[in-house]
């Protein structure tokens, strides 16, 4: 059972991540496929590539190459931005 300090960490934190994603994907479909494959709000689990490239229409390559660069770019925000985002 974990505790209610816990589940409100977990909330802080997740809300920093959607914000993170927010303010740094510009692209909705790039948004689509951080959220589907790490199973943010509004999925409820992560996704394979093959199943969010179905779901976009583009190949699961495709997807792994967008993922690749959308997370590269939100690393480096966080790297500009470390106080912003201590998790």
């Amino acid at each position: 059972q974990e505790s209610v300090e816990d589940l409100v960490s977990k909330e802080d934190r997740l809300e920093k991540v959607i914000q993170l994603i927010s303010e740094t994907v510009k692209k909705d479909r790039n948004k689509n496929i951080i959220l589907m494959r790490y199973g943010l709000p509004p999925y409820k689990r992560p996704h394979t590539l093959q199943e969010v490239g179905d779901k976009l229409g583009v190949s699961r390559e495709r997807v792994r190459q967008l993922e690749k660069k959308t997370l590269k770019k939100m690393r480096e925000r966080i790297e500009c931005n470390k106080e912003d985002y201590l998790f």
